[in-house]
């Protein structure tokens, strides 16, 4: 550990428990800080960020301390071995501080006191960075400084001003100890820093590793890859469900029979992209049942025992996790997917009463089941943009059935769904198979083609094509050039059948699926008499297969 001597302004080296007592600085960055390559080329004092250390050096000599700590000038950032030391010993070189100057150089001096005061307090940049959070609550005894280095508080006695702006408890502000941390849920802690920002994305993931006691390799350039390595880590050492409890908490209490809203958009993973997502999750609280089963990761992702309730649009899987101020009612997160295999389908958190759990469980409800989350952040979140995932409704019939989908993996026939990837642009094909009218023998094969384009902020748009289907790149052609008022599905088609003559059109509508809008497509066919009326061949509707497949609380 690099140390400044504080009446000399020499740098000093020391190791293990040859550390002497020392001040330690907590500051955000600005222009002209003074590195240790500006002290070794003599230049320091031309920088503006000379006067903050001489600052620090004089606060630490008044306090009767030698020595200070300030990480712009302490570290040789040129190296990367130090530096990786460094941010992995940062929170306990915060700790082991005899005391920390908190410097607000875009502050003046507060009178807490006054109502503005205390807002403006809370606009202060130092706030809203990543690193001082560690800052905040690592060291024993915290003074907070004006611009001018005035003092006008202590953490101790500004812990409910601190409090209100943080989210962190106020008495655990007063006198922060390591029990205490490790004592509040993975979710909380994590909520702590969901609204602050660093300057490069890593940072944001490697400022949190004291607050979880972890430690991970220092990657630059890895992006987002940092925050999933670092759950990956703390998942490694702790059980605590309340990790997987990211998003915002539903208002829905969910009871028996219920529905979960099937989503727009799937998260391969468990694992969230950011802090910026456990800003809900301030009042989680995890708890550890006698037979937890540890979770691992393989090749294939995380795999982890979850209470799972399978139906047919989503499955409802339990976290071990309820709300402070709802101790009546556990966590779940809804699910889909096939098999182990899952996915979660949407960034909600539902509240599901824990009476009903047992009661449904003695009924095959929730099973404990082995289920298996990737959790690569390409898998998560795509390449280049955010993807959306769509899912078309077909209600079953008896007069038709789709027998062959294109491409592969797009028809789940178990739940009767199309999933679509809005990529830029899809391209399904579905063969239907038609028996007309019920009792007749005869069959024939029509395929549909469902062309759809969409971006990320618009809804998709669909083009239906009936008949004989050209090559892929015929379709795309005919659709690029299609005038956008041409846009959605033909009226009908007429099919000439053994003498008898037919309709088929395909309608795509919005509409309410148990509670949640969702697209469904209808395949409608009608038989024309001689005398051009048409007779409507019927299908059974969808209300009439909700009633029968859509059963709430069971699966089909």
């Amino acid at each position: 550990m690099r140390l400044l001597k504080a009446s000399t302004l020499e740098f000093e080296e020391f190791l293990g428990n040859s550390i002497p007592s020392y001040a330690i600085l907590s500051h955000t960055w600005s222009e002209e800080e003074v590195t240790l390559k500006d002290f070794e080329l003599g230049r320091e004092k031309s920088k503006i960020g000379y006067q903050k250390i001489l600052k620090t050096c004089e606060k630490t000599l008044a306090d009767d301390l030698e020595y200070a700590w300030i990480d712009t000038c302490c570290i040789d950032k040129s190296s990367s071995a130090e530096l990786s030391e460094a941010i992995n010993s940062m929170y306990n070189w915060y700790s082991q501080s005899k005391i920390c100057y908190v410097h607000l150089e875009d502050a003046e001096s507060f009178n807490l006191q006054d109502e503005k005061d205390a807002e403006e307090f809370g606009k202060c940049r130092w706030f809203s960075r990543g690193w001082t959070l560690q800052e905040l609550i690592a060291p024993s005894k915290v003074v907070f400084y004006s611009r001018d280095w005035i003092e006008f508080g202590r953490r101790q006695d500004i812990s409910d001003y601190l409090s209100r702006i943080t989210g962190i408890d106020p008495e655990y502000l007063k006198n922060p100890t390591s029990e205490q941390l490790f004592a509040f849920s993975i979710a909380k802690r994590m909520s702590w820093a969901s609204k602050r920002k660093t300057t490069r994305v890593e940072d944001m993931s490697y400022c949190l590793l004291g607050l979880f006691d972890v430690h991970i390799p220092l990657l630059y350039g890895e992006g987002g890859e940092a925050f999933i390595r670092l759950q990956e880590e703390i998942i490694k050492q702790y059980y605590d469900h309340s990790i997987f409890a990211w998003g915002e908490i539903s208002s829905i209490l969910l009871t028996a029979p219920y529905y979960i809203p099937f989503p727009t958009r799937i998260y391969d993973s468990l694992l969230a992209r950011s802090p910026a997502m456990f800003r809900d999750s301030a009042n989680i609280v995890s708890f550890e049942p006698r037979d937890a089963i540890p979770y691992t990761f393989t090749n294939r992702g995380l795999s982890i025992q979850l209470r799972l309730k399978r139906q047919m649009l989503h499955n409802t899987a339990l976290l071990n996790c309820y709300c402070l101020n709802d101790l009546e009612h556990e966590l779940a997160i809804p699910t889909a997917g096939d098999g182990e295999q899952q996915s979660r389908i949407n960034s909600m958190l539902y509240r599901f009463n824990r009476k009903e759990i047992e009661d449904m469980r003695s009924r095959n409800g929730f099973q404990p089941s082995i289920l298996r989350f990737s959790s690569s952040l390409s898998s998560v979140y795509g390449n280049e943009s955010d993807p959306r995932r769509g899912f078309i409704f077909v209600p079953r019939s008896s007069n038709y059935r789709i027998s062959e989908a294109k491409p592969d993996g797009i028809w789940n026939a178990d739940r009767h769904l199309i999933m679509l990837d809005y990529q830029m642009k899809s391209y399904v094909q579905l063969q239907l198979e038609f028996r007309l009218p019920a009792g007749d023998s005869f069959k024939w094969r029509r395929d549909i083609a469902v062309y759809i384009q969409a971006d990320y902020w618009a809804e998709p748009r669909f083009f239906y094509l009936i008949g004989e289907i050209p090559a892929d790149q015929e379709v795309q052609k005919t659709i690029q050039n299609l005038p956008i008022y041409q846009w959605g599905p033909p009226k009908s088609i007429k099919i000439f059948e053994r003498g008898r003559v037919f309709n088929i059109s395909i309608e795509l509508v919005r509409e309410d699926v148990l509670g949640q809008d969702m697209d469904v497509l209808y395949i409608h066919l009608s038989e024309v008499s001689d005398r051009g009326e048409k007779k409507t061949l019927r299908l059974k509707s969808l209300s009439t297969y909700m009633k029968k497949s859509f059963k709430l609380g069971r699966s089909t």
